[in-house]
């Protein structure tokens, strides 16, 4: 049986083992900062989150008149001036989580 005969190969074995195994786990490690950003109406939305590619604030909105208050619609409704006001945009940012105020972005590809 002919495995490993060669004094050369012995060596570079353990290189490449180890070499194989570090990778591997290189691989396994994962950004726990990663997420994925949901989308309502089209624009992206981060609450206390930014866009991990870079963009280009288009402005501002600010929170309007709500009737219950609720996260989901004080969204709606600041994503539906977006959409009038900045067309070109495609992402939202809160920096707090009172929904005041949002920055509107686009994002880069």
């Amino acid at each position: 049986m002919a495995f490993i005969t060669h004094a050369p190969v012995k060596k570079l074995f353990p290189i490449i083992a180890l070499s194989a195994i570090a990778l591997f786990a290189f691989k396994q490690t994962t950004n726990k900062a990663t997420a994925n950003v949901e989308q309502r109406q089209g624009i992206y939305v981060f609450v206390l989150a930014k866009p991990a590619n870079d963009y280009q604030v288009l402005g501002t909105v600010k929170r309007g008149f709500s009737i219950s208050g609720k996260p989901t619609e004080v969204i709606d409704a600041q994503i539906k001036k977006v959409l009038k006001e900045f067309p070109q945009a495609n992402g939202i940012i809160y920096s707090s989580l009172d929904l005041d105020r949002a920055n509107v972005v686009r994002i880069k590809d």
